[in-house]
């Protein structure tokens, strides 16, 4: 995978501002589930302060399974409207789609499965109106479970709302925001390009990394979004095959390069050790039965352990998978000799 990535133009919006609304929310879809999208939606236009104020559109990456012109007509008549690529442009190509149809000031891209909660809009609108010079804005996000249940919380940046001090290093050791909880200012867009269209799982993060270079951020410590993970999403399948550990190394080694030298080789031994070391656990994971996942992959399972050993080969990593082998077939030795109770989902 190439390191340096030359990301696609965004041309400047066509209207004045003074016909601009301040929001442009922007729902790239591909096959949506209806429930998803509908809780999608719902959540926007529980906070919608009408069409001067925000651009409520979805953008159909050319889905050959649903109308989902229907489907947003159902659940949002002509308040949201639906517009469709003429091929099928992938994450990156229908992100920048996105972007390009946005007229607001400040850029919202919703993904189908994911929610806002009440507040996300005024809270982060606040922020944004005290600090014009800031090029984005985020809070602090919850992960959902496919059945809505919350299983996890990002972690606390800093515990009052302002700009993130450090935010360049903090990126440089690993991608901590989900698109959900995010808006960009259209012009920082404009500036630092679209979306690189050579990536698929890290996208989202190589595109802060970009923002943060050029501009302050602003930080909301109040959980406003939720971040659906769930198998059948891209980065779930992308996480199967492995490509996610390759281009999260190569995004940060690109990262400690931005910083000053001893700093950014530190960074990195600390990032790679650290994303190591959850690929592991990740990859444990594929290993057992559960709800979630009522199969095992031990594809899915050896693309993980072994990419997490490429990325940091250190006596550290190679304990921890030395770990999951004895775990593994310890779990498999008391299947089989009359110890059923014990690691039953295995």
């Amino acid at each position: 995978m190439t390191a340096n990535l030359e990301p696609p133009k965004i041309l400047p919006a066509a209207n004045q501002i003074g016909s601009r609304p301040f929001w442009s929310v922007m729902v790239p879809t591909y096959n949506p589930p209806a429930d998803y999208l509908e809780q999608s939606l719902r959540g926007i236009l529980d906070q919608d302060p009408g069409p001067e104020q925000m651009q409520i559109e979805v953008v159909d990456d050319c889905s050959p399974k649903v109308d989902v012109v229907a489907l947003v007509r159902n659940i949002a008549g002509d308040r949201v409207k639906v517009s469709q690529t003429p091929d099928n442009l992938g994450l990156a190509g229908c992100w920048n789609t996105c972007i390009e149809r946005a007229r607001g000031e400040w850029v919202h891209i919703l993904h189908q499965d994911d929610l806002v909660q009440p507040g996300f809009y005024q809270q982060l609108g606040d922020g944004i109106a005290t600090n014009p010079q800031v090029g984005a804005a985020f809070c602090r996000h919850a992960f959902i479970a496919a059945d809505n249940r919350r299983v996890n919380l990002s972690p606390l940046e800093q515990p009052a709302a302002g700009i993130l001090k450090n935010f360049n290093q903090l990126l440089a050791r690993g991608c901590v925001l989900q698109c959900p909880s995010i808006v960009v200012k259209r012009r920082a867009y404009e500036k630092v390009g679209g979306y690189s269209l050579e990536l698929k799982y890290s996208l989202d993060w190589e595109m802060w990394l970009r923002i943060a270079a050029q501009y302050p951020v602003w930080y909301e410590p109040a959980i406003l979004a939720c971040y659906r993970t769930h198998v059948g999403s891209e980065t779930g399948k992308l996480v199967q095959t492995g490509q996610n550990l390759r281009e999260i190394s190569c995004l940060l080694e690109k990262a400690a390069k931005n910083l000053e030298p001893q700093q950014g080789r530190k960074i990195l031994v600390e990032a790679k050790t650290a994303n190591a070391l959850k690929a592991i656990s990740t990859g444990e994971s594929f290993l057992y039965r559960s709800v979630a996942r009522p199969q095992r992959n031990f594809k899915a399972a050896w693309n993980q352990i072994a990419g997490a050993f490429c990325m940091r080969p250190s006596f550290l990593i190679v304990s921890a998978i030395m770990g999951v082998i004895l775990r593994f077939f310890g779990s498999i030795f008391r299947r089989l000799f009359g110890h059923p109770s014990v690691n039953a989902g295995s």
